[in-house]
């Protein structure tokens, strides 16, 4: 061995013992990244402008308004489509810089949570990586005033999540509500864009469609307009009397025993355990 790589091997057995060199660590999800196992995604955000809101409930273009019956417009304290339609677009807002942060802040963790969820969660909830990779590209957000629409209870309509001044406010010093809530929320998008394999997941997790006729079924946006069983429970919110008083007067105690879309919704954010 030469004199050279004798001194450099004394060198750095000096260094190593003497000196602290740190060594990079790296999350399992950065770990992905950097081998390019999971491409990061930057997500398209689109905050709907008041005239771009009262736009796509004047188009009503999923049929939700139109297909609302007596009970359900009563629950939603008026007497026709139409004049729900007319208060909703009336309740139509533009968000605030402060909320347009917040919401982009919770949508990127949400993201990231869902960009690195095992594969046995994966099959657990009926998503697909690379359809759910589609899904977190793009995020369309609408707001409205107080509880006017739905209560003011977060929900969507096609590709739309729907948030209500009402909803803001009660979360404005919980982040960790607001990214669960993007977390629900975006994955009810997934359980539409992929409905037909979505039931296909449900059947085959022993999910049955039960027929039903009454009209005491709350109707939720977020939802087919199936009601389903597993075993012998039935998962159904019905109203407690033929004229509910609002949307909350319901037989149902747990919203996760509404339908198996919610059911799934509530246990995939306990599941990832924010």
């Amino acid at each position: 061995m030469s004199i050279q790589l004798l001194i450099l091997f004394f060198l750095i057995c000096f260094y190593l013992l003497h000196f602290h060199i740190p060594i990079p660590k790296f999350s399992s999800l950065e770990e992905k990244i950097e081998k390019k196992e999971l491409p990061p995604i930057i997500p398209k955000i689109t905050f709907y402008t008041k005239e771009d809101t009262q736009e796509f409930i004047e188009d009503d273009k999923d049929g939700f308004m139109k297909d609302l019956d007596y009970p359900n417009l009563l629950a939603r304290k008026v007497s026709s489509v139409k004049e729900y339609q007319t208060i909703a677009r009336k309740a139509a807002v533009d968000f605030t810089q402060k909320e347009k942060k917040r919401l982009t802040e919770a949508i990127l963790s949400a993201v990231k949570v869902l960009q690195g969820i095992s594969h046995r969660i994966d099959k657990k909830y009926g998503l697909d990586q690379k359809r759910l990779e589609t899904v977190l590209q793009t995020w369309n957000l609408a707001k409205t005033k107080d509880s006017v629409v739905e209560m003011g209870m977060p929900h969507t309509r096609q590709n739309v999540i729907f948030l209500s001044t009402l909803y803001l406010a009660k979360t404005d010093s919980d982040q960790k509500k607001l990214t669960q809530t993007m977390i629900h929320e975006i994955y009810h998008i997934y359980q539409r864009m992929y409905s037909k394999d979505y039931k296909e997941f449900l059947i085959k997790g022993g999910w049955e469609v039960v027929p039903y006729n009454k009209t005491d079924k709350r109707i939720n946006p977020d939802l087919d307009n199936l009601v389903w069983k597993k075993g012998e429970k039935v998962y159904i919110a019905r109203f407690a009397k033929a004229k509910p008083t609002d949307l909350k007067d319901i037989t149902t105690i747990e919203s996760k025993d509404e339908h198996p879309n919610e059911y799934y919704a509530y246990r995939l954010v306990e599941d990832l355990n924010l």
